[in-house]
Protein backbone atom coordinates (compact mmCIF):
# COMPACT_ATOMS: atom_id res chain seq x y z
CA UNK A 1 0.00 0.00 0.00
CA UNK A 2 2.83 2.41 0.88
CA UNK A 3 4.55 1.72 -2.46
CA UNK A 4 1.30 2.48 -4.27
CA UNK A 5 0.96 5.79 -2.40
CA UNK A 6 4.55 6.68 -3.28
CA UNK A 7 3.97 5.83 -6.94
CA UNK A 8 0.76 7.87 -7.06
CA UNK A 9 2.49 10.80 -5.36
CA UNK A 10 5.33 10.68 -7.89
CA UNK A 11 2.84 10.62 -10.78
CA UNK A 12 0.91 13.55 -9.32
CA UNK A 13 4.10 15.61 -8.96
CA UNK A 14 5.13 14.74 -12.52
CA UNK A 15 1.77 15.66 -14.10
CA UNK A 16 1.25 18.95 -12.23
CA UNK A 17 4.82 20.25 -12.61
CA UNK A 18 5.05 19.18 -16.27
CA UNK A 19 1.78 20.94 -17.08
CA UNK A 20 2.89 24.12 -15.28
CA UNK A 21 6.17 24.37 -17.19
CA UNK A 22 5.02 22.96 -20.53
CA UNK A 23 4.91 26.40 -22.29
CA UNK A 24 8.71 26.78 -21.96
CA UNK A 25 9.22 23.99 -24.50
CA UNK A 26 8.20 26.50 -27.18
CA UNK A 27 10.77 29.08 -26.05
CA UNK A 28 13.87 30.26 -27.87
CA UNK A 29 17.26 31.31 -26.53
CA UNK A 30 17.47 34.85 -25.14
CA UNK A 31 20.18 37.47 -25.56
CA UNK A 32 21.11 37.36 -21.89
CA UNK A 33 24.08 35.02 -21.41
CA UNK A 34 22.58 32.26 -23.59
CA UNK A 35 24.89 33.39 -26.39
CA UNK A 36 27.93 33.20 -24.09
CA UNK A 37 27.00 29.82 -22.66
CA UNK A 38 25.53 28.10 -25.72
CA UNK A 39 24.90 29.74 -29.06
CA UNK A 40 28.33 31.41 -29.45
CA UNK A 41 30.34 29.22 -27.09
CA UNK A 42 32.92 27.31 -29.11
CA UNK A 43 34.14 25.44 -26.02
CA UNK A 44 30.98 23.28 -25.89
CA UNK A 45 30.96 22.35 -29.58
CA UNK A 46 33.35 19.45 -29.10
CA UNK A 47 34.01 16.79 -26.50
CA UNK A 48 37.65 16.54 -27.49
CA UNK A 49 40.30 16.11 -24.81
CA UNK A 50 41.55 19.66 -25.40
CA UNK A 51 38.07 21.12 -24.91
CA UNK A 52 37.46 19.06 -21.77
CA UNK A 53 40.82 20.20 -20.42
CA UNK A 54 39.88 23.79 -21.21
CA UNK A 55 36.54 23.36 -19.42
CA UNK A 56 38.22 22.13 -16.22
CA UNK A 57 41.12 24.58 -16.22
CA UNK A 58 39.48 27.92 -17.02
CA UNK A 59 36.79 30.30 -15.85
CA UNK A 60 33.75 31.13 -17.93
CA UNK A 61 31.70 34.31 -17.50
CA UNK A 62 33.35 34.91 -14.13
CA UNK A 63 32.48 31.44 -12.84
CA UNK A 64 34.16 28.11 -12.35
CA UNK A 65 31.54 25.46 -13.13
CA UNK A 66 33.10 22.74 -15.31
CA UNK A 67 30.30 20.22 -14.71
CA UNK A 68 27.82 22.70 -16.14
CA UNK A 69 30.01 23.40 -19.16
CA UNK A 70 30.45 19.68 -19.72
CA UNK A 71 26.66 19.26 -19.53
CA UNK A 72 26.22 21.95 -22.20
CA UNK A 73 28.70 20.02 -24.35
CA UNK A 74 26.55 16.89 -24.11
CA UNK A 75 23.45 18.93 -24.91
CA UNK A 76 25.17 20.48 -27.92
CA UNK A 77 26.15 17.02 -29.14
CA UNK A 78 22.49 15.95 -28.94
CA UNK A 79 20.63 19.09 -30.00
CA UNK A 80 23.15 21.41 -31.69
CA UNK A 81 21.44 24.82 -31.43
CA UNK A 82 17.84 23.65 -31.23
CA UNK A 83 16.44 25.44 -28.15
CA UNK A 84 13.74 22.79 -27.62
CA UNK A 85 16.34 20.24 -26.50
CA UNK A 86 17.90 22.58 -23.93
CA UNK A 87 14.52 23.53 -22.49
CA UNK A 88 13.48 19.89 -22.37
CA UNK A 89 16.57 18.90 -20.36
CA UNK A 90 16.00 21.85 -18.00
CA UNK A 91 12.43 20.70 -17.40
CA UNK A 92 13.59 17.12 -16.80
CA UNK A 93 16.19 18.36 -14.31
CA UNK A 94 13.54 20.35 -12.46
CA UNK A 95 11.21 17.35 -12.36
CA UNK A 96 14.06 15.27 -10.95
CA UNK A 97 14.69 17.92 -8.30
CA UNK A 98 11.00 17.90 -7.35
CA UNK A 99 11.15 14.14 -6.81
CA UNK A 100 14.30 14.53 -4.72
CA UNK A 101 12.72 17.29 -2.60
CA UNK A 102 9.76 14.98 -2.04
CA UNK A 103 12.07 12.11 -1.08
CA UNK A 104 14.16 14.30 1.25
CA UNK A 105 11.19 15.61 3.22
CA UNK A 106 9.68 12.13 3.39
CA UNK A 107 12.99 10.68 4.59
CA UNK A 108 13.41 13.33 7.30
CA UNK A 109 9.80 13.53 8.52
CA UNK A 110 8.11 10.28 7.47
CA UNK A 111 5.03 12.37 6.56
CA UNK A 112 3.83 11.63 3.02
CA UNK A 113 1.23 14.46 2.75
CA UNK A 114 3.78 17.05 3.92
CA UNK A 115 6.41 15.77 1.47
CA UNK A 116 3.87 15.77 -1.38
CA UNK A 117 2.63 19.31 -0.69
CA UNK A 118 6.21 20.57 -0.33
CA UNK A 119 7.26 19.10 -3.68
CA UNK A 120 4.19 20.37 -5.55
CA UNK A 121 4.21 23.89 -4.10
CA UNK A 122 7.94 24.16 -4.71
CA UNK A 123 7.69 22.58 -8.14
CA UNK A 124 5.06 24.95 -9.55
CA UNK A 125 5.94 28.22 -7.81
CA UNK A 126 6.68 31.05 -10.28
CA UNK A 127 9.75 32.05 -8.24
CA UNK A 128 11.44 28.99 -9.77
CA UNK A 129 10.41 29.75 -13.36
CA UNK A 130 13.62 31.65 -14.04
CA UNK A 131 15.80 28.71 -13.01
CA UNK A 132 13.92 26.36 -15.34
CA UNK A 133 13.09 28.62 -18.30
CA UNK A 134 16.51 30.30 -18.63
CA UNK A 135 18.97 28.04 -20.44
CA UNK A 136 21.91 29.86 -18.83
CA UNK A 137 20.69 28.81 -15.37
CA UNK A 138 21.15 25.10 -16.05
CA UNK A 139 23.98 25.40 -13.52
CA UNK A 140 21.45 26.07 -10.76
CA UNK A 141 19.38 23.03 -11.68
CA UNK A 142 22.44 20.77 -11.78
CA UNK A 143 23.73 22.16 -8.49
CA UNK A 144 20.37 21.52 -6.82
CA UNK A 145 20.27 17.98 -8.22
CA UNK A 146 23.63 17.03 -6.71
CA UNK A 147 22.96 19.10 -3.55
CA UNK A 148 19.73 17.25 -2.78
CA UNK A 149 21.25 13.87 -3.62
CA UNK A 150 24.18 14.64 -1.30
CA UNK A 151 21.85 15.52 1.59
CA UNK A 152 19.77 12.40 1.03
CA UNK A 153 22.88 10.20 1.04
CA UNK A 154 24.13 11.96 4.18
CA UNK A 155 20.80 11.33 5.91
CA UNK A 156 21.12 7.65 5.04
CA UNK A 157 24.68 7.67 6.43
CA UNK A 158 23.58 9.49 9.61
CA UNK A 159 20.98 6.81 10.31
CA UNK A 160 23.68 4.13 10.08
CA UNK A 161 26.27 6.36 11.81
CA UNK A 162 29.03 4.44 10.08
CA UNK A 163 31.44 5.66 7.41
CA UNK A 164 30.65 3.75 4.25
CA UNK A 165 29.13 4.01 0.80
CA UNK A 166 26.49 6.58 1.74
CA UNK A 167 29.05 8.93 3.28
CA UNK A 168 31.39 8.60 0.29
CA UNK A 169 28.49 9.13 -2.10
CA UNK A 170 27.39 12.22 -0.20
CA UNK A 171 30.88 13.75 -0.35
CA UNK A 172 31.30 12.92 -4.05
CA UNK A 173 27.90 14.40 -4.93
CA UNK A 174 28.76 17.52 -2.94
CA UNK A 175 31.90 18.03 -5.03
CA UNK A 176 29.81 17.65 -8.20
CA UNK A 177 27.36 20.24 -6.85
CA UNK A 178 30.22 22.68 -6.25
CA UNK A 179 31.58 22.08 -9.75
CA UNK A 180 28.12 22.75 -11.19
CA UNK A 181 27.60 26.01 -9.29
CA UNK A 182 29.55 27.33 -6.28
CA UNK A 183 26.33 28.15 -4.42
CA UNK A 184 26.61 24.62 -2.96
CA UNK A 185 29.24 25.93 -0.51
CA UNK A 186 26.55 26.08 2.21
CA UNK A 187 25.98 22.31 2.24
CA UNK A 188 28.34 21.51 5.17
CA UNK A 189 26.18 23.71 7.40
CA UNK A 190 23.09 21.94 6.10
CA UNK A 191 24.52 18.64 7.34
CA UNK A 192 24.42 19.93 10.91
CA UNK A 193 20.75 20.70 10.39
CA UNK A 194 20.16 17.15 9.15
CA UNK A 195 21.86 15.88 12.32
CA UNK A 196 19.51 18.04 14.39
CA UNK A 197 16.39 16.75 12.64
CA UNK A 198 17.52 13.13 12.96
CA UNK A 199 18.51 13.78 16.62
CA UNK A 200 22.05 12.64 16.02
CA UNK A 201 24.48 13.33 18.86
CA UNK A 202 26.90 16.16 18.17
CA UNK A 203 30.06 14.52 19.41
CA UNK A 204 33.58 14.52 18.05
CA UNK A 205 32.66 12.10 15.25
CA UNK A 206 29.87 14.40 14.05
CA UNK A 207 32.41 17.21 13.68
CA UNK A 208 35.12 15.14 12.06
CA UNK A 209 32.85 13.77 9.34
CA UNK A 210 32.05 17.33 8.24
CA UNK A 211 35.68 18.35 7.81
CA UNK A 212 36.15 17.03 4.23
CA UNK A 213 32.99 18.90 3.23
CA UNK A 214 34.30 22.15 4.71
CA UNK A 215 37.68 21.70 2.99
CA UNK A 216 36.08 21.38 -0.44
CA UNK A 217 33.65 24.19 0.36
CA UNK A 218 36.38 26.66 1.31
CA UNK A 219 38.68 25.64 -1.55
CA UNK A 220 36.09 25.99 -4.30
CA UNK A 221 34.52 29.01 -2.61
CA UNK A 222 37.83 30.87 -2.83
CA UNK A 223 38.17 29.88 -6.49
CA UNK A 224 34.67 31.20 -7.15
CA UNK A 225 35.33 34.58 -5.54
CA UNK A 226 38.64 34.84 -7.42
CA UNK A 227 36.84 34.08 -10.68
CA UNK A 228 34.36 36.89 -10.04
CA UNK A 229 37.08 39.43 -9.31
CA UNK A 230 39.08 38.28 -12.32
CA UNK A 231 36.01 38.77 -14.48
CA UNK A 232 35.72 42.29 -13.04
CA UNK A 233 31.96 42.30 -12.53
CA UNK A 234 32.27 45.11 -9.99
CA UNK A 235 34.93 47.77 -9.72
CA UNK A 236 35.96 48.31 -6.15
CA UNK A 237 36.42 45.98 -3.18
CA UNK A 238 32.78 45.90 -2.17
CA UNK A 239 29.56 47.73 -2.75
CA UNK A 240 28.79 48.09 0.96
CA UNK A 241 30.43 48.39 4.35
CA UNK A 242 29.72 45.86 7.11
CA UNK A 243 26.55 47.51 8.45
CA UNK A 244 25.27 47.98 4.91
CA UNK A 245 25.81 44.27 4.25
CA UNK A 246 23.68 43.35 7.26
CA UNK A 247 20.85 45.49 5.92
CA UNK A 248 21.31 44.20 2.36
CA UNK A 249 21.21 40.57 3.58
CA UNK A 250 18.09 41.28 5.65
CA UNK A 251 16.49 43.02 2.69
CA UNK A 252 17.25 39.97 0.54
CA UNK A 253 15.64 37.58 3.01
CA UNK A 254 12.49 39.70 3.23
CA UNK A 255 12.43 40.03 -0.57
CA UNK A 256 12.42 36.25 -1.07
CA UNK A 257 9.86 35.60 1.67
CA UNK A 258 7.64 38.25 0.10
CA UNK A 259 7.97 36.73 -3.38
CA UNK A 260 7.15 33.27 -2.02
CA UNK A 261 4.06 34.39 -0.09
CA UNK A 262 2.90 37.10 -2.55
CA UNK A 263 3.88 35.80 -6.02
CA UNK A 264 3.59 38.96 -8.13
CA UNK A 265 5.82 41.26 -10.25
CA UNK A 266 8.48 38.69 -11.06
CA UNK A 267 11.25 39.76 -13.43
CA UNK A 268 14.61 38.48 -14.62
CA UNK A 269 16.27 41.64 -13.23
CA UNK A 270 15.17 43.78 -10.31
CA UNK A 271 16.07 47.44 -9.68
CA UNK A 272 19.41 47.90 -8.00
CA UNK A 273 19.20 49.61 -4.56
CA UNK A 274 21.69 52.45 -5.00
CA UNK A 275 22.38 55.13 -2.40
CA UNK A 276 20.61 58.45 -2.49
CA UNK A 277 22.55 61.24 -0.76
CA UNK A 278 24.79 58.64 0.87
CA UNK A 279 21.92 56.71 2.53
CA UNK A 280 20.26 53.42 1.71
CA UNK A 281 16.50 53.37 1.07
CA UNK A 282 14.20 53.16 4.11
CA UNK A 283 13.26 49.50 3.58
CA UNK A 284 16.86 48.51 4.26
CA UNK A 285 16.66 49.90 7.77
CA UNK A 286 13.39 48.10 8.52
CA UNK A 287 14.44 44.68 7.17
CA UNK A 288 16.90 43.74 9.99
CA UNK A 289 14.23 44.39 12.62
CA UNK A 290 11.74 42.19 10.78
CA UNK A 291 14.35 39.43 10.53
CA UNK A 292 15.09 39.71 14.27
CA UNK A 293 11.39 39.36 15.12
CA UNK A 294 11.02 36.33 12.84
CA UNK A 295 14.18 34.74 14.26
CA UNK A 296 12.95 35.16 17.84
CA UNK A 297 9.61 33.58 16.91
CA UNK A 298 11.41 30.58 15.39
CA UNK A 299 13.76 30.30 18.38
CA UNK A 300 11.02 30.27 21.01
CA UNK A 301 9.00 27.77 18.99
CA UNK A 302 11.58 25.08 19.76
CA UNK A 303 9.77 24.22 23.02
CA UNK A 304 6.78 23.07 21.04
CA UNK A 305 8.20 21.82 17.72
CA UNK A 306 11.40 21.67 15.70
CA UNK A 307 9.51 22.16 12.43
CA UNK A 308 9.93 25.95 12.31
CA UNK A 309 13.62 25.61 13.11
CA UNK A 310 14.16 23.05 10.35
CA UNK A 311 12.23 24.97 7.67
CA UNK A 312 13.64 28.36 8.68
CA UNK A 313 17.25 27.20 8.91
CA UNK A 314 16.99 25.22 5.65
CA UNK A 315 15.92 28.44 3.93
CA UNK A 316 18.63 30.53 5.62
CA UNK A 317 21.53 28.11 5.13
CA UNK A 318 20.78 27.47 1.45
CA UNK A 319 20.54 31.17 0.65
CA UNK A 320 23.54 32.44 2.68
CA UNK A 321 25.98 32.36 -0.30
CA UNK A 322 23.94 34.96 -2.23
CA UNK A 323 23.19 37.41 0.57
CA UNK A 324 26.15 39.54 -0.59
CA UNK A 325 28.32 39.21 2.53
CA UNK A 326 30.93 38.38 -0.11
CA UNK A 327 30.10 40.22 -3.36
CA UNK A 328 29.81 37.49 -6.00
CA UNK A 329 27.34 39.07 -8.39
CA UNK A 330 26.00 42.35 -9.69
CA UNK A 331 22.51 41.35 -8.53
CA UNK A 332 21.45 42.00 -4.96
CA UNK A 333 18.41 39.75 -5.44
CA UNK A 334 17.33 37.35 -8.18
CA UNK A 335 14.60 34.71 -8.42
CA UNK A 336 17.14 31.99 -9.18
CA UNK A 337 18.96 32.57 -5.89
CA UNK A 338 16.01 31.18 -3.93
CA UNK A 339 15.59 28.00 -6.00
CA UNK A 340 17.00 25.58 -3.42
CA UNK A 341 16.32 27.67 -0.32
CA UNK A 342 12.59 28.01 -0.88
CA UNK A 343 12.12 24.29 -0.18
CA UNK A 344 12.35 25.16 3.52
CA UNK A 345 9.47 27.65 3.32
CA UNK A 346 7.28 25.31 1.27
CA UNK A 347 7.94 22.58 3.83
CA UNK A 348 6.54 24.89 6.53
CA UNK A 349 3.55 25.66 4.33
CA UNK A 350 2.95 21.94 3.86
CA UNK A 351 3.21 21.27 7.59
CA UNK A 352 0.76 24.10 8.32
CA UNK A 353 -1.83 22.82 5.86
CA UNK A 354 -1.58 19.24 7.12
CA UNK A 355 -1.91 20.46 10.71
CA UNK A 356 -5.08 22.38 9.86
CA UNK A 357 -6.45 19.40 7.98
CA UNK A 358 -5.75 16.70 10.60
CA UNK A 359 -6.33 18.41 13.95
CA UNK A 360 -9.86 18.02 15.30
CA UNK A 361 -10.34 21.60 16.35
CA UNK A 362 -13.73 23.28 16.66
CA UNK A 363 -15.72 23.06 13.40
CA UNK A 364 -12.99 20.79 12.03
CA UNK A 365 -15.21 19.54 9.17
CA UNK A 366 -15.73 23.09 8.02
CA UNK A 367 -12.02 23.74 8.45
CA UNK A 368 -11.21 20.76 6.23
CA UNK A 369 -13.44 22.05 3.47
CA UNK A 370 -11.89 25.49 3.77
CA UNK A 371 -8.34 24.10 3.75
CA UNK A 372 -9.11 21.92 0.71
CA UNK A 373 -10.44 24.91 -1.20
CA UNK A 374 -7.46 26.97 -0.04
CA UNK A 375 -5.00 24.37 -1.34
CA UNK A 376 -6.80 24.24 -4.67
CA UNK A 377 -6.87 28.04 -4.95
CA UNK A 378 -3.17 28.39 -4.09
CA UNK A 379 -2.20 25.73 -6.62
CA UNK A 380 -4.29 27.31 -9.36
CA UNK A 381 -2.71 30.73 -8.73
CA UNK A 382 0.82 29.31 -8.70
CA UNK A 383 0.11 27.09 -11.70
CA UNK A 384 -1.20 29.92 -13.89
CA UNK A 385 1.49 32.35 -12.73
CA UNK A 386 4.25 29.88 -13.58
CA UNK A 387 2.86 29.30 -17.05
CA UNK A 388 2.79 33.07 -17.52
CA UNK A 389 6.41 33.39 -16.37
CA UNK A 390 7.46 30.64 -18.81
CA UNK A 391 5.87 32.61 -21.64
CA UNK A 392 7.74 35.74 -20.51
CA UNK A 393 10.95 33.88 -21.41
CA UNK A 394 9.69 33.00 -24.91
CA UNK A 395 12.20 35.25 -26.69
CA UNK A 396 14.46 38.19 -26.01
CA UNK A 397 12.03 40.95 -26.95
CA UNK A 398 9.23 39.50 -24.83
CA UNK A 399 11.63 39.09 -21.91
CA UNK A 400 12.93 42.67 -21.88
CA UNK A 401 9.50 44.16 -22.52
CA UNK A 402 8.27 42.17 -19.52
CA UNK A 403 11.02 43.65 -17.32
CA UNK A 404 10.55 47.23 -18.49
CA UNK A 405 6.76 47.12 -18.09
CA UNK A 406 7.26 46.31 -14.40
CA UNK A 407 10.53 48.10 -13.66
CA UNK A 408 11.23 50.78 -16.31
CA UNK A 409 14.43 52.09 -14.66
CA UNK A 410 16.74 49.13 -15.28
CA UNK A 411 19.71 50.08 -17.46
CA UNK A 412 20.63 46.55 -18.53
CA UNK A 413 17.10 45.79 -19.73
CA UNK A 414 17.12 48.92 -21.94
CA UNK A 415 20.55 47.97 -23.28
CA UNK A 416 19.58 44.40 -24.14
CA UNK A 417 16.39 45.54 -25.86
CA UNK A 418 18.38 48.22 -27.68
CA UNK A 419 20.64 45.51 -29.11
CA UNK A 420 17.57 43.77 -30.50
CA UNK A 421 16.37 46.98 -32.15
CA UNK A 422 19.87 47.56 -33.54
CA UNK A 423 19.86 44.09 -35.05
CA UNK A 424 16.47 44.61 -36.74
CA UNK A 425 17.40 48.02 -38.17
CA UNK A 426 15.17 50.04 -35.82
CA UNK A 427 18.01 52.44 -35.10
CA UNK A 428 16.01 55.24 -33.51
CA UNK A 429 14.44 52.84 -31.00
CA UNK A 430 17.88 51.39 -30.30
CA UNK A 431 19.25 54.90 -29.74
CA UNK A 432 16.45 55.69 -27.26
CA UNK A 433 17.11 52.51 -25.27
CA UNK A 434 20.90 53.00 -25.14
CA UNK A 435 20.39 56.63 -24.12
CA UNK A 436 18.09 55.48 -21.31
CA UNK A 437 20.70 52.94 -20.19
CA UNK A 438 23.33 55.65 -19.79
CA UNK A 439 20.96 58.04 -18.02
CA UNK A 440 19.91 55.37 -15.53
CA UNK A 441 23.43 54.04 -14.96
CA UNK A 442 24.69 57.58 -14.35
CA UNK A 443 22.73 57.56 -11.08
CA UNK A 444 24.58 54.45 -9.98
CA UNK A 445 27.95 55.74 -11.17
CA UNK A 446 27.99 58.22 -8.31
CA UNK A 447 28.58 55.28 -5.99
CA UNK A 448 29.78 52.30 -8.03
CA UNK A 449 30.72 51.60 -11.64
CA UNK A 450 29.69 48.31 -13.19
CA UNK A 451 31.62 46.55 -15.91
CA UNK A 452 28.53 46.51 -18.12
CA UNK A 453 28.24 50.32 -18.11
CA UNK A 454 30.96 50.76 -20.73
CA UNK A 455 28.93 48.74 -23.23
CA UNK A 456 26.04 51.19 -22.94
CA UNK A 457 28.30 53.94 -24.35
CA UNK A 458 29.72 51.60 -26.99
CA UNK A 459 26.23 50.58 -28.10
CA UNK A 460 24.96 54.18 -28.13
CA UNK A 461 27.90 55.15 -30.32
CA UNK A 462 27.18 52.26 -32.65
CA UNK A 463 23.53 53.32 -32.93
CA UNK A 464 24.75 56.78 -33.99
CA UNK A 465 27.01 55.13 -36.57
CA UNK A 466 24.11 53.05 -37.87
CA UNK A 467 22.16 56.28 -38.40
CA UNK A 468 25.11 57.83 -40.22
CA UNK A 469 25.93 60.26 -37.40
CA UNK A 470 29.65 59.57 -37.11
CA UNK A 471 30.50 62.85 -35.36
CA UNK A 472 27.98 62.09 -32.58
CA UNK A 473 29.44 58.60 -32.34
CA UNK A 474 32.95 60.06 -31.94
CA UNK A 475 31.78 62.40 -29.17
CA UNK A 476 30.10 59.46 -27.38
CA UNK A 477 33.20 57.25 -27.60
CA UNK A 478 35.49 60.08 -26.44
CA UNK A 479 33.20 60.79 -23.49
CA UNK A 480 33.26 57.11 -22.59
CA UNK A 481 37.09 57.02 -22.71
CA UNK A 482 37.17 59.42 -19.76
CA UNK A 483 35.22 56.86 -17.72
CA UNK A 484 36.74 53.70 -19.19
CA UNK A 485 40.26 54.53 -20.44
CA UNK A 486 41.21 50.85 -20.77
CA UNK A 487 38.30 49.68 -22.89
CA UNK A 488 39.83 48.47 -26.15
CA UNK A 489 36.58 48.49 -28.17
CA UNK A 490 36.21 52.23 -27.74
CA UNK A 491 39.64 52.86 -29.29
CA UNK A 492 38.88 50.37 -32.06
CA UNK A 493 35.59 52.03 -32.98
CA UNK A 494 37.17 55.49 -32.97
CA UNK A 495 39.90 54.16 -35.26
CA UNK A 496 37.28 52.62 -37.55
CA UNK A 497 35.44 55.93 -37.86
CA UNK A 498 38.65 57.80 -38.74
CA UNK A 499 39.50 55.03 -41.19
CA UNK A 500 36.12 55.41 -42.89
CA UNK A 501 36.64 59.18 -43.08
CA UNK A 502 40.03 58.75 -44.73
CA UNK A 503 42.01 60.11 -41.75
CA UNK A 504 44.68 57.42 -41.94
CA UNK A 505 47.07 58.88 -39.35
CA UNK A 506 44.44 59.05 -36.60
CA UNK A 507 43.08 55.65 -37.55
CA UNK A 508 46.56 54.08 -37.21
CA UNK A 509 47.08 55.86 -33.89
CA UNK A 510 43.85 54.48 -32.38
CA UNK A 511 44.36 50.98 -33.82
CA UNK A 512 47.75 50.95 -32.08
CA UNK A 513 46.16 52.09 -28.82
CA UNK A 514 43.64 49.28 -29.18
CA UNK A 515 46.48 46.76 -29.47
CA UNK A 516 48.36 48.28 -26.54
CA UNK A 517 45.37 47.46 -24.33
CA UNK A 518 44.49 44.17 -26.01
CA UNK A 519 47.33 42.68 -28.07
CA UNK A 520 45.01 39.84 -29.13
CA UNK A 521 42.42 42.08 -30.78
CA UNK A 522 42.23 40.30 -34.16
CA UNK A 523 40.27 42.97 -36.04
CA UNK A 524 42.65 45.72 -34.94
CA UNK A 525 45.59 43.68 -36.27
CA UNK A 526 43.81 43.09 -39.59
CA UNK A 527 42.69 46.69 -40.09
CA UNK A 528 46.03 48.14 -39.03
CA UNK A 529 47.82 45.77 -41.39
CA UNK A 530 45.52 46.80 -44.25
CA UNK A 531 46.14 50.51 -43.55
CA UNK A 532 49.89 50.08 -43.39
CA UNK A 533 49.74 48.08 -46.61
CA UNK A 534 47.92 50.88 -48.39
CA UNK A 535 50.52 53.38 -47.20
CA UNK A 536 53.46 51.38 -48.59
CA UNK A 537 54.81 53.04 -51.78
CA UNK A 538 54.39 51.06 -54.98
CA UNK A 539 57.59 49.89 -56.68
Amino acid sequence: MRKLKLALSACLIFIIVLAAFFPLLKNNFVNWDDNMYVTENTVITSLSLNNIKDIFTSFHMGNYHPITMLFYSFEYRLFKLNPFGYHLTSLLLHLSNCFLAFLLILLLTGRLPVALLTAIFWGIHPLNAESVAWVSETKGLLCALFYLLSIICYAAYARENRIGKYYNLSLSLFVLALLAKPMAVSLPLMLFLIDYVLKRKHGKAALIDKMPFFVFSVFLGVISVFAQYTFGAVRGESLFNFLDKIMVASYGLIFYLNKILIPVKFACIYPYPFRMGGFLPAQFFLSPFIIIILSLAVFFSRKHTNKLIFGGLFFLIAIIPVLQFVPISLSIVADRYAYMASIGIFYLLGEGIVWLFTNKIKYYRLVRIFVSLLILAIMLVLFSSTRERCRAWNNSMVLWNDVLEKYPNIAMAHNQRGLLFLGTGEYNKAYQDFKSSIEISSEYNRYITFKSDKYYYLNLGNSYRAMGRNNDALLTFERALKLFPNFDELYFNIADIYDSQGDTDKAILFYKKTLQINPKHASAHDYLGALNGRRQPLN
